[in-house]
């Protein structure tokens, strides 16, 4: 059976490997990955094992079409986050965060993807919906985070600085091997 969260770790480990850095990843609800995270501070071998970080969001619907060249399909939703300095402006963050660390690893990320046979259609050799994911830069993301956490009536579940990417329907389809 097709495990889209491991899928989507491999490409992961894939990226960090293309780029020479440690990219780590997490998939869940966030509330659980921002609990995840703020537990790593507690010791300072996984405080440095936070950043940057690929996350993929939960819950996902994925649609199982056996019948047809691929067995599953899931519209995915990301989001790539990287430390930042919470004085910067948005040209600091563009100049220091965004074209160094976050754009290079969406980018080498997007080509695992791509070029991963457990995506490819083994019909026209391509990926379904590639192009049609939302990208979108979220300066000071955790400004936005801590936000949406509070209208939900819970405390601030993390202090990071953090600037980030996110994608959203990201539409992958995975072929079956069998």
């Amino acid at each position: 059976m097709i495990i889209i969260e491991d899928i989507i770790g491999e490409a992961v480990r894939a990226t960090g490997e293309r780029l020479d850095r440690p990219v780590h990843y997490m998939y869940g609800h966030l509330r659980s990955i921002l609990q995840t995270l703020s537990s790593y501070d507690r010791t300072a071998e996984f405080a440095k094992q936070k950043y940057p970080l690929i996350a993929l969001l939960c819950d996902f619907v994925e649609y199982v079409q056996s019948d047809k060249q691929y067995e599953r399909w899931a519209d995915l939703h990301l989001l790539i986050v990287a430390d930042s300095n919470r004085d910067y402006r948005e040209e600091e963050r563009l100049e220091k965060v965004y074209k160094p660390i976050l754009i290079p690893i969406y980018e080498a990320f997007m080509d695992e993807l791509k070029n991963n046979t457990n995506y490819v259609s083994e019909v026209t050799n391509s990926i379904y919906g590639y192009a049609g994911e939302e990208f979108i830069k979220r300066y000071a993301l955790s400004n936005a985070l801590n936000e949406s956490v509070k209208q939900q009536g819970l405390k601030s579940l993390f202090n990071d600085h953090l600037d980030g990417i996110e994608i959203r329907n990201l539409r992958l389809e995975f072929i079956s091997h069998c």
